[in-house]
């Protein structure tokens, strides 16, 4: 019967949480957080306890009057680590982490739990190639150096500098997965050199955010020499930035579903659109630069507050452009030329108003 007894209050022990240790061995009085973190590494690595036991550095902390060792640092470079337990977010005395020189492609989201608290973090030389795997703390925070990474293909560093300081200045980091998602790279027709190493450098070429309530865009979007399609409909945008006449390679500009009030003079800079969809914002007026873009073939600002047009539209449309300016507050006269009366079609006040050409 007492040795019933013994076998039961031995489960018990092992069974509760809280601020119990767990203490197996009886090397060291670990807190039952950090107990559970090294059995699941264990676990998962395949790893010797009594190897990680030596890469651990502790701390004496007492806690409801009980004295336990809680985990400060631990080494865990080099071990050919590819999986990181979600429990690493428990150790709440952890101040220095060392995840180099293994083989991690993404990282726990429960990283950020502790991340956040100020600890020193050393992930170079892993697989983290894809900014969608990692974690938006770490990315948020470190500037990712992709060439310090066991990857063929790295991202541009300049260009990742514009992603991140973007999902800061719009309150994205929850989402920046999503973000990162939504960004086509490539090092096709970029001229895109290689690292020293001879790793292959990644642009990006396109990028569709749509309806994440986006207010603004930072300058550095000017880093992004070979953008070819933004696709920012259905945000809260009111300006664009003054950087954005250094996009020399835009082809394709979507951002109808907005609240910009006017389309800056330098637009007629990116000569290379063929394609502008600014349906549903709040224009007033255009710029006469808009005349320069030689190469556009559809141009959509219906649905706007436009009283007047500028006469270098005319010889867009005289070369074939795809133009829709209903729903404005356009009417035949000095204000609008003459070549795009018979576009006109229904404007603000009447009931068959539209909207977009599309």
């Amino acid at each position: 019967m007492q040795k019933n007894l013994t076998i039961i209050l031995v489960i018990l022990l092992y069974s509760c949480g809280g601020d119990e240790s767990i203490n197996p061995s009886g090397e060291s009085k670990y807190h039952s957080n950090d107990e559970a973190f090294l059995s699941q590494l264990t676990e998962v690595s395949g790893i010797e306890r009594d190897t990680l036991i030596n890469r651990v550095t502790v701390e004496a902390v007492e806690i409801s009057g009980e004295e336990y060792d809680r985990i400060i640092e631990m080494d865990l470079s080099d071990l050919e680590l590819d999986n990181l337990p979600s429990s690493v977010g428990d150790l709440q005395y952890l101040e220095e982490l060392d995840l180099s020189n293994n083989d991690f492609s993404d990282l726990p989201e429960e990283l950020c739990e502790v991340y956040g608290n100020g600890v020193i973090l050393n992930i170079e030389n892993n697989n983290l190639c894809d900014p969608t795997e990692i974690t938006h703390c770490v990315l948020e925070d470190i500037t990712i150096d992709f060439e310090k990474q066991e990857c063929t293909m790295v991202k541009y560093d300049e260009e990742m500098d514009f992603l991140l300081e973007f999902i800061r200045s719009n309150d994205l980091d929850s989402i920046s997965s999503n973000i990162f998602n939504e960004v086509k790279w490539s090092w096709e027709n970029t001229g895109s050199a290689l690292t020293n190493d001879d790793k292959q450098i990644e642009r990006i070429i396109e990028i569709k955010w749509i309806n994440y309530g986006i207010t603004n865009l930072p300058g550095t979007i000017s880093h992004l020499k070979f953008l070819k399609k933004l696709q920012l409909e259905n945000n809260k945008l009111t300006t664009l930035p003054t950087q954005m006449r250094n996009l020399e390679a835009l082809e394709n500009l979507q951002l109808h579903d907005n609240m910009l009030v006017a389309l800056p003079d330098f637009i007629g800079d990116a000569n290379n659109l063929t394609f502008i969809d600014l349906h549903n914002n709040m224009l007033r007026a255009l710029p006469e630069s808009i005349g320069l873009l030689t190469q556009l073939e559809y141009f959509d600002i219906s649905g706007n507050e436009l009283t007047s047009l500028p006469d270098t539209l005319c010889g867009l449309y005289s070369n074939g452009l795809d133009i829709y300016i209903e729903c404005n507050d356009l009417e035949e006269g000095e204000l609008v030329p003459e070549c795009l009366n018979s576009q006109l079609g229904s404007q603000t006040g009447d009931l068959n108003c539209s909207g977009s050409g599309e």
